[in-house]
């Protein structure tokens, strides 16, 4: 509530010119009013004066009106009786002027007492405008020295997790370089809580790092947000735009989407920031193999192997090309290379399989597919590839086993069944209608 404006001192002086204007007529009132009150002088008769010894002038006879004579006054007695006027004309006037006096002092009394008490209210209100100014003021310094105190407190607390920020930078340092290499459990119990934590320095105007949002990006990857992921590199870009890692990571969160020029755009960049990053270009390998350019495939991935010769995951790689390019044997190659640099990956084998079977190589391919579900039980397509292969040797009971083990693992695999010519012996069987169902 804003407070009231004070009368103008213009207002007193405003009273102070109308009593004065007041009192001037008053003053032209007494000159005028003599002038206006006294009646024309009377024209008095000539008296004749004859004297003794001289006879009265003769005139012309007209008849004689006789009136009645009154008697003549004295000089004396006229002036008297015109001082008499006088002195009553003044005395009225005199009368008047007193009583007009009388008014206007009684007028100017109130005048002044009107004046008075708006000078009182004025006053008054001058004096609450000060107290509120006071105490306004009063509060602003409390406040002013309560905000000090906070501001204190709060700056201690914000170095504290700037100091805590640090701390738990230390303690996801060892992230993978790559979102294509499978995290552990613990890594990705890490990275959830980092990525809680973040919140709390962001709530402190804490401006967060490159990393802090590759790590961001890197749990967002983790629980499939994949949208999310790739704001989180955007961001970490933003800050760092040489940083490669961050492109690459991009381009895999992108492939996740299907959206694979974004995906080869984002690894060319990378490239060019690190050509010597072995897992960008087998990364670029996948992408292009996803949009069947396999020659160019092919040649990220010898790229690949050749900077990181020892990477069972670059070999394997290399054999889904090869086989995507019909040439099967020299896929199996990869395949047992890759598996004697890392014998306990199960999608090898599983891929391994699969190749032997396009080889009509059965035994071997049941053989491979044993050791994946040996190797990672819960993986459904590992059980559906399995039954495939159990389907194409007439064995309906195995393949039905290992189809109804794979559809608990992994629902797709229903739908993939009904139009896979690997099942075509079994569409009209009526256990295998009612297992897809």
């Amino acid at each position: 509530m804003q407070p009231t404006t004070p009368r103008s001192p213009n207002s007193m002086s405003d009273i102070r010119n109308l009593i004065k204007f007041i009192l001037l007529l008053i003053v032209l009132f007494g000159l005028v009013y003599p002038a206006l009150a006294e009646a024309p002088p009377v024209k008095k008769p000539q008296k004749t004066i004859v004297k003794e010894d001289q006879k009265p002038p003769t005139s012309v006879q007209q008849p004689t009106i006789q009136k009645e004579q009154k008697p003549l006054l004295s000089i004396q007695e006229t002036a008297f009786l015109e001082a008499q006027r006088c002195f009553d004309r003044s005395l009225t006037i005199l009368t008047i002027v007193v009583s007009i006096t009388g008014i206007l002092v009684t007028l100017l009394a109130i005048f002044i007492a009107v004046a008075a008490a708006f000078g009182l209210l004025e006053i008054r209100r001058w004096r609450q405008i000060r107290e509120q100014a006071e105490t306004a003021k009063n509060e602003a310094l409390t406040a002013s020295a309560h905000a000090m105190e906070q501001a204190q407190s709060i700056e201690g607390i914000k170095k504290k997790v700037t100091e805590y920020h640090e701390k738990i930078q230390k303690d996801t340092e060892n992230l993978p370089k790559s979102l294509t290499e499978k995290p552990t459990e613990d890594l990705k119990r890490k990275i959830d809580d980092f990525s809680h934590r973040l919140d709390l320095v962001e709530m402190f105007g804490i401006p967060l790092r490159a990393e802090d949002y590759h790590k961001r990006a890197t749990d967002f990857y983790y629980k499939g947000a994949y949208n999310e992921a790739i704001i989180a590199f955007d961001k970490a870009i933003e800050l760092d735009p040489d940083d490669a890692k961050s492109w690459s990571n991009k381009g895999v969160a992108l492939d996740k989407l299907n959206r694979h020029e974004e995906a080869l755009t984002a690894y060319d960049k990378a490239i060019e920031l690190d050509p010597d990053e072995a897992q960008t270009w087998s990364n670029k390998g996948n992408v292009l193999c996803n949009l069947n350019r396999h020659e160019e495939a092919l040649t990220a991935c010898d790229k690949a192997i050749e900077l990181d010769p020892d990477n069972a995951k670059f070999w394997a790689n290399k054999g889904v090309v090869l086989c995507n390019l019909n040439r099967h044997e020299e896929a199996l190659t990869a395949y047992d290379k890759a598996i004697e640099l890392d014998p306990d990956e199960a999608l090898i084998w599983s891929n391994k399989g699969s190749t032997l079977g396009d080889l009509n190589r059965h035994e071997e391919a049941l053989a491979a597919y044993e050791k994946a579900i040996e190797l990672d039980p819960n993986e459904g397509i590992f059980w559906y590839n399995r039954a495939s292969i159990y389907s194409l040797k007439a064995n309906k009971e195995k393949a039905l086993s290992d189809l109804k083990k794979a559809i608990e693992r992994d629902e797709t695999c229903k739908e993939k069944a009904k139009d896979d010519e690997h099942f075509k012996k079994l569409w009209d069987d009526e256990d295998f209608k009612k297992l897809i169902e």
